[in-house]
């Protein structure tokens, strides 16, 4: 079987999860006045404490590069086994990154929340299943360049160990296929 994703949309309670209520609640609430977007600086953290870890918090820059402003430490205890990236483009490996990128622009060009289930299958490891809520946000300037990620699963110790092995055994498996493709044996 060879290394492949899917992503598919969900209903944006991520099954009831009270992490993504809360966040949905906030949302309605901080745009009710506007009708548009909430603005970042909405967004209070103290309200969100438990939730912190299993958020990313991204900002289009004027270069159009995705940029992680919050790195949610549970996330990446994940989905980053290779290091901590400052933009989302320095995600490997490259065809999940070039996924990442697609999807994290496509939430943040939408002026509504929008979730998916995600799903990892690498050869020789059991899938991994991830559930993502995603909220547009108006960035500092008032543009429309922020995003809210909440992936609920990070905050599960069990599955972030199941995430760290998927993810290393991805990172592992596409430089073993790009090294062979410039003809370099291990």
């Amino acid at each position: 079987m060879s290394d492949r994703f899917v992503v598919e949309p969900i209903d944006l309670s991520l099954d009831g999860h009270a992490g993504a209520l809360l966040l949905l609640d906030w949302w309605q609430r901080a745009r009710a006045d506007t009708n548009t977007r909430p603005r970042r600086q909405a967004l209070d953290p103290v309200e969100f404490a438990h939730l912190v870890g299993a958020i990313n918090l991204i900002e289009r820059d004027p270069d159009g590069r995705l940029r992680f402003r919050i790195r949610g430490e549970r996330i990446f205890a994940t989905e980053n086994a290779a290091g901590e990236p400052q933009f989302v483009d320095q995600l490997e490996p490259a065809t999940y990154r070039d996924i990442v990128i697609r999807d994290y622009s496509e939430a943040m060009d939408s002026d509504a929340p929008s979730a998916s289930r995600v799903t990892v299958a690498v050869h020789g490891h059991e899938p991994l299943i991830y559930r993502r809520l995603m909220l547009p946000l108006l960035g500092r300037t008032g543009a429309p360049d922020t995003l809210l990620m909440f992936n609920p699963d990070s905050m599960d110790s069990g599955h972030r160990h199941h995430a760290h092995q998927v993810f290393m055994a991805l990172i592992r498996s596409a430089r073993s296929l790009t090294r062979e493709s410039f003809g370099v044996r291990s």
